[in-house]
Protein backbone atom coordinates (compact mmCIF):
# COMPACT_ATOMS: atom_id res chain seq x y z
CA UNK A 1 0.00 0.00 0.00
CA UNK A 2 1.33 3.89 -1.06
CA UNK A 3 1.64 5.72 2.05
CA UNK A 4 2.09 9.23 0.48
CA UNK A 5 2.88 10.25 -3.06
CA UNK A 6 5.43 13.15 -2.55
CA UNK A 7 8.19 12.58 -0.35
CA UNK A 8 11.05 15.66 -0.08
CA UNK A 9 13.74 15.82 2.83
CA UNK A 10 15.37 18.73 2.85
CA UNK A 11 18.21 19.75 4.80
CA UNK A 12 18.80 23.69 5.32
CA UNK A 13 21.47 24.90 8.25
CA UNK A 14 20.59 21.50 9.90
CA UNK A 15 16.91 21.64 9.81
CA UNK A 16 15.31 18.61 8.15
CA UNK A 17 11.82 19.50 6.63
CA UNK A 18 9.91 16.92 5.66
CA UNK A 19 6.80 17.48 3.54
CA UNK A 20 4.13 15.08 2.52
CA UNK A 21 1.33 15.63 -0.22
CA UNK A 22 -1.96 13.43 -0.60
CA UNK A 23 -5.29 13.24 -2.43
CA UNK A 24 -6.78 11.01 0.45
CA UNK A 25 -6.81 11.02 4.33
CA UNK A 26 -5.15 7.10 4.39
CA UNK A 27 -2.09 8.47 2.60
CA UNK A 28 -1.55 11.00 5.26
CA UNK A 29 -0.71 8.74 8.10
CA UNK A 30 3.34 8.50 8.75
CA UNK A 31 5.19 7.00 11.61
CA UNK A 32 6.18 9.51 14.52
CA UNK A 33 9.99 7.72 14.52
CA UNK A 34 12.22 9.26 12.62
CA UNK A 35 15.16 7.91 10.51
CA UNK A 36 18.18 8.35 12.90
CA UNK A 37 20.32 10.63 10.37
CA UNK A 38 17.48 13.17 11.20
CA UNK A 39 17.50 13.24 14.48
CA UNK A 40 21.39 13.11 14.56
CA UNK A 41 20.91 15.98 12.42
CA UNK A 42 18.67 17.52 14.63
CA UNK A 43 17.68 21.35 13.44
CA UNK A 44 19.70 24.15 15.05
CA UNK A 45 20.42 27.04 13.49
CA UNK A 46 23.73 28.41 14.19
CA UNK A 47 24.72 32.56 14.76
CA UNK A 48 27.94 33.57 15.81
CA UNK A 49 28.93 29.53 16.94
CA UNK A 50 25.38 29.44 19.04
CA UNK A 51 23.27 27.17 18.53
CA UNK A 52 19.54 28.37 18.48
CA UNK A 53 16.03 26.46 17.94
CA UNK A 54 13.27 28.23 15.71
CA UNK A 55 11.18 30.43 17.73
CA UNK A 56 7.78 29.99 18.72
CA UNK A 57 6.82 33.22 16.52
CA UNK A 58 9.42 31.97 13.55
CA UNK A 59 7.20 29.20 13.71
CA UNK A 60 3.93 30.75 13.74
CA UNK A 61 5.31 33.04 10.54
CA UNK A 62 6.13 29.72 8.93
CA UNK A 63 2.52 28.35 9.67
CA UNK A 64 0.90 31.46 8.42
CA UNK A 65 3.37 31.42 5.49
CA UNK A 66 2.20 27.97 4.45
CA UNK A 67 -1.24 28.06 4.68
CA UNK A 68 -2.28 31.61 3.62
CA UNK A 69 0.49 32.01 0.95
CA UNK A 70 1.43 35.13 2.02
CA UNK A 71 2.70 36.93 5.45
CA UNK A 72 0.47 38.91 7.27
CA UNK A 73 0.47 39.32 11.14
CA UNK A 74 -1.32 36.49 13.17
CA UNK A 75 -1.94 35.99 17.14
CA UNK A 76 -1.91 32.80 19.04
CA UNK A 77 -5.18 32.14 20.40
CA UNK A 78 -5.09 29.13 22.37
CA UNK A 79 -2.67 26.75 23.34
CA UNK A 80 -3.59 23.23 24.05
CA UNK A 81 -0.88 21.42 25.69
CA UNK A 82 -0.98 17.31 26.05
CA UNK A 83 1.52 15.66 28.03
CA UNK A 84 2.99 12.13 27.21
CA UNK A 85 5.49 9.69 28.49
CA UNK A 86 8.71 11.67 27.39
CA UNK A 87 7.84 15.23 27.13
CA UNK A 88 4.01 17.02 25.41
CA UNK A 89 2.69 17.58 22.24
CA UNK A 90 1.76 21.88 22.05
CA UNK A 91 -1.27 22.24 19.58
CA UNK A 92 -1.14 25.91 18.68
CA UNK A 93 -4.46 27.79 17.34
CA UNK A 94 -3.79 30.79 15.74
CA UNK A 95 -5.93 34.16 13.73
CA UNK A 96 -4.56 35.77 10.88
CA UNK A 97 -5.67 40.15 10.99
CA UNK A 98 -7.98 38.51 8.07
CA UNK A 99 -9.97 36.38 10.54
CA UNK A 100 -8.80 33.17 9.07
CA UNK A 101 -7.56 30.52 12.02
CA UNK A 102 -5.27 27.60 11.85
CA UNK A 103 -2.86 25.83 13.74
CA UNK A 104 -0.03 24.24 13.73
CA UNK A 105 1.49 21.23 16.45
CA UNK A 106 4.73 21.07 18.51
CA UNK A 107 5.78 17.84 19.84
CA UNK A 108 8.34 18.45 22.35
CA UNK A 109 9.89 15.15 22.94
CA UNK A 110 12.33 16.08 26.05
CA UNK A 111 14.34 12.71 26.98
CA UNK A 112 15.72 12.47 23.00
CA UNK A 113 15.78 15.86 22.92
CA UNK A 114 14.13 16.69 19.94
CA UNK A 115 11.20 19.07 18.83
CA UNK A 116 9.13 18.01 16.19
CA UNK A 117 6.90 21.00 14.45
CA UNK A 118 4.03 19.65 12.21
CA UNK A 119 1.86 21.62 10.10
CA UNK A 120 -0.96 20.80 7.50
CA UNK A 121 -2.08 22.88 5.26
CA UNK A 122 -4.61 22.84 1.93
CA UNK A 123 -7.87 24.00 0.54
CA UNK A 124 -9.76 21.98 3.47
CA UNK A 125 -9.77 23.40 6.71
CA UNK A 126 -6.84 21.06 7.72
CA UNK A 127 -5.85 20.42 11.18
CA UNK A 128 -3.25 18.22 12.72
CA UNK A 129 -3.33 15.03 15.08
CA UNK A 130 -0.88 13.20 16.93
CA UNK A 131 -1.90 9.74 17.58
CA UNK A 132 -0.42 8.13 20.87
CA UNK A 133 -0.23 4.66 21.33
CA UNK A 134 -1.74 3.35 24.39
CA UNK A 135 0.15 0.85 25.03
CA UNK A 136 4.19 3.27 25.68
CA UNK A 137 1.99 6.51 25.76
CA UNK A 138 4.29 7.96 23.13
CA UNK A 139 3.27 9.64 19.94
CA UNK A 140 3.43 6.91 17.03
CA UNK A 141 1.91 8.97 14.03
CA UNK A 142 1.13 11.98 12.92
CA UNK A 143 -1.69 12.72 10.22
CA UNK A 144 -3.86 15.55 8.75
CA UNK A 145 -7.63 15.79 9.19
CA UNK A 146 -8.65 16.00 5.65
CA UNK A 147 -8.22 14.80 2.29
CA UNK A 148 -6.83 17.45 0.43
CA UNK A 149 -4.14 18.42 2.32
CA UNK A 150 -0.10 18.93 2.66
CA UNK A 151 2.00 17.75 5.65
CA UNK A 152 4.92 19.85 6.70
CA UNK A 153 7.26 18.17 9.29
CA UNK A 154 10.19 20.00 10.77
CA UNK A 155 12.61 18.60 12.93
CA UNK A 156 14.92 20.65 15.52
Amino acid sequence: MKRFHFLTAVLVLSLAVITLESCSKQDKIITANPPPEIVAGKSTVTTDGEKKASTLEDKLKQSVLNTFGEAQSAEITEVTATPFAQGSIYTYEYTTETGAKSSFVVVENVVRGVKITIDCTGTCDCRERVIVDPNTGMPSAYECTCNQCKMTLVYE
